[in-house]
């Protein structure tokens, strides 16, 4: 993906964002926050849903010991929450911050709304956990709520980058034997030394790339939008994921008919289906406004009669 788009990354024998198809905006070059290139051939975001549940389970890593400052992200500072504040005033309970399915997303949308940040101000030394349940809160805002505007997105998503960036910037000056020193004043013991590289003060790098390539696109987007290259529709940011894709799939399955044991399928066969797939939803769109029409008449003409 990175190669693709030319994330910190090239491909110098496939130069595929040159052809005569390939999207081009005009970026102001006093955008120096700003690295992806004007030309690209393609545009995509990386699963939301998914990069939630890497950085939820980055939390709960037993191998991870991320550090903010001289402060460190625990998930035992939300188990102390639980422990010390009654579930009226946050709705968690065990099963939320220490989940069997590590792809649970709603234990993702429990731990990071508004309300368990502001209930995280009560327990000591918790500041660099609430920093982090932000990042993930700002990528259900940005990439996920259906009800967040379009200029909303960019600021939360690109809070996020110059937090991390910021994050990074700061881990990449300390050494590791500053870091350790660090961690081991916070337990008060010297066990945690030897088995925490650099890397593990620190989200992983491949969900670092992922917010960053996300909030790029996500401005992007609005670029070629602005400039009349894209249609609108494209800004409908949240059915951009994978459970959009799995329920297209599945819908295509179940065209197969009833006595057809046929689940696999050409990509030609797929897009034969889409094709219908999308007649259907048309039709469906159709009744729907149709019906809401007739109940507003409905509606009109009762009144009019009272």
């Amino acid at each position: 993906m990175r190669l693709l788009i030319g994330f910190f990354a090239d491909m110098p024998n496939q130069q595929f964002h040159l052809r005569d198809n390939a999207f081009y905006v005009g970026i102001p070059k006093s955008w120096d926050w700003f690295f992806m290139r004007n030309h690209q051939r393609i545009v995509f975001f990386q699963d939301s849903i998914h990069l939630c549940s890497k950085l939820r389970n980055r939390l709960l890593s037993s191998k991870a010991k991320m550090l903010f400052g001289d402060k460190l992200i625990s998930i035992d500072h939300i188990l102390q929450l639980i422990e010390t504040s009654s579930k009226r005033n946050h709705n968690l309970v065990k099963s939320d911050v220490l989940p069997k399915d590590r792809q649970n997303f709603v234990s993702c949308e429990k731990i990071s709304n508004e309300i368990v940040l502001n209930e995280l101000t009560s327990i000591p030394a918790s500041e660099a956990t609430k920093i982090y349940l932000e990042i993930i809160r700002n990528i259900r805002y940005a990439f996920i709520n259906k009800d967040t505007n379009y200029i909303d997105r960019i600021h939360y998503a690109w809070e996020n980058v110059f937090l991390i960036r910021f994050w990074y910037t700061w881990l990449s000056t300390k050494t590791k034997s500053e870091l350790n020193s660090t961690l081991a004043e916070l337990f008060s013991s010297q066990a945690h030394k030897k088995k925490n590289t650099k890397q593990q003060y620190f989200i992983t790098l491949p969900a670092m790339f992922s917010i960053e390539i996300n909030n790029h696109t996500l401005v992007y987007l609005a670029l070629l939008a602005i400039q009349h290259k894209l249609p609108t529709v494209c800004l409908h940011v949240p059915i951009v994921d994978s459970q959009t894709c799995e329920s297209t799939f599945r819908s295509c399955r179940a065209m197969s008919g009833p006595f057809s044991s046929i689940v696999n399928f050409t990509v030609h066969q797929f897009l034969q289906r889409v094709k219908k797939l999308s007649f259907l939803n048309s039709i469906k769109c159709q009744a729907g406004d149709s019906n809401a029409s007739d109940s507003n008449k409905k509606i009109v003409t009762s009144s009019q009669t009272v």
